[in-house]
């Protein structure tokens, strides 16, 4: 028993971030720097956004942001948008960064 969405296929964008927090002191310290960047992202694009690695780490974090869409286009654009949008924040270097796009149906 199969039911049709109306949609072809959907698109999973997936972004890795990985940045260097110079000078934090304390772990409430990091996690306030990432809930300003979160909070900014999540206000202007309809993002998931997580701490997925280097949790415990001071001067380090690794960042997962996906997006799911229809089109493979828009999630490239809106993803790169997201990392412009951190870069400008000045809050944390980001010293890498990683896609994926994947599509499924």
């Amino acid at each position: 028993m199969g039911t049709s969405s109306g949609l072809d296929a959907v698109v999973v964008g997936v972004l890795r971030l990985t940045f260097a927090l110079h000078g934090v002191r304390s772990l409430k310290e990091k996690r306030r720097i990432l809930a300003r960047l979160r909070d900014r992202v999540r206000a202007r694009f309809n993002v998931a956004w997580s701490e997925v690695g280097d949790q415990d780490e001071l001067q380090r974090a690794e960042i997962g942001v996906a997006a799911v869409s229809g089109e493979a286009r828009y999630l490239d654009g809106q993803l790169n948008r997201v990392v412009d949008e951190v870069e400008a924040a000045h809050a944390a270097e980001l010293v890498h960064r990683e896609m994926e796009i994947v599509h499924y149906g």
